[in-house]
């Protein structure tokens, strides 16, 4: 999902074309040698409650093989292409809110029911529809500090809640921005978040680029700052206002990125609501970052790459934030 601006909404579609659909953003699949790995599970959801492990391949959904549909999501070979085909496996994953899914997992015999539900609170933005967002900040231990959040929407809530837990975090060595499966959303939201994390005025994230004109994404410093080191995480499913964040700070050399090559969804858009209920997004304006890098097409790399591989996964450990918690320590070279 590319950032997204709100547009007035259109006449109410039929309501006989609505389905209220479960979020069930309970668990994090990935594509690994074209198949499902299941990378992580919400604390305290029923996929975390039930055998589902890290490193665990889903064959089928419901008894759809997941073989073909991945093949098919990667026919049109692109950087979104890892995003397409998670999508498309999650698309048969979601159902109707109270409702089950069966997951067949390789080399388990029995396959694995979990109730659909949904995760976080609800939130939404003009034509965009509801979205689960999930907001957790947390000490990892003494000196680490960890924050994470599922989506850039609702910043009446978020932003002071952020300022809140990074007061909180004052005496933290370092900081862990999870961007991980985030997919974007209202772009202010970067510029508020560096803004406690950059105390130079004139600073920006990067510049919007539109027929006549530009907008910088500016910095404003904030009173509550974060000085100590940061690490972003992000991923192939960390797309849009994520890769703002993140490139932005790589650029400005305020954070030291993990994790693995983001899909280069970021050109700024708005979402237009169709007549039988469906919505259409498309991008409004270009977007390229503080250091002059397109963005769209390439993504943020980050400054450690950390594979997606079986054994680590399978590990006590997440092997990226493992990865950003030893070079906040001053393990690691800055």
């Amino acid at each position: 999902m590319v950032t997204p601006l709100p547009r007035p909404a259109p006449p109410a579609a039929d309501p006989r074309l609505t389905v209220d659909l479960a979020s069930f953003d309970e668990i994090e699949l990935r594509i690994l040698d074209n198949e499902a790995v299941i990378v992580g599970a919400e604390p305290d959801s029923p996929a975390a409650r039930s055998k589902l492990k890290r490193g665990m391949v889903v064959e089928a959904v419901n008894d759809v093989a997941l073989a073909p549909v991945i093949a098919a999501a990667a026919k049109e070979k692109s950087s979104l292409t890892p995003l397409f085909q998670v999508r498309a496996v999650m698309n048969l994953v979601k159902g109707v809110a109270d409702s089950t899914v069966s997951l067949r997992i390789k080399g388990e015999k029995a396959p694995v029911e979990l109730a659909r539900v949904h995760i976080g609170r609800m939130v939404s933005l003009g034509n965009l529809g509801n979205e689960p967002l999930v907001y957790e900040a947390r000490m990892l231990d003494k000196r680490t500090a960890y924050l994470r959040l599922s989506i850039f929407l609702d910043p009446a809530t978020v932003m002071p809640q952020i300022e809140q837990d990074l007061t909180t975090f004052a005496s933290a060595r370092g900081l862990i921005i999870d961007l991980r499966g985030n997919p974007g959303g209202i772009g202010g939201m970067a510029m508020g978040i560096t803004g406690h994390l950059v105390d130079v005025a004139g600073q920006k994230l990067g510049t919007m680029l539109l027929r006549g004109s530009s907008l910088d994404f500016v910095i404003n410093p904030q009173i509550v700052q974060f000085r100590g080191r940061v690490a972003v995480l992000i991923d192939e499913m960390s797309a849009s206002t994520s890769e703002i964040l993140a490139g932005g700070l790589q650029d400005l050399h305020r954070a030291r990125i993990f994790g693995r090559t983001s899909p280069g969804a970021a050109l700024p858009s708005v979402i237009d609501k169709l007549p039988n209920g469906d919505r259409f997004q498309h991008a409004i304006a270009n977007y390229t970052s503080m250091g002059s890098k397109v963005l769209e097409g390439a993504g943020v790399t980050p400054d450690v790459i950390v594979p997606l591989d079986l054994k680590t996964l399978r590990g006590k450990q997440d092997p990226v934030i493992a990865a950003a918690t030893k070079w906040l320590a001053g393990k690691e070279k800055p």
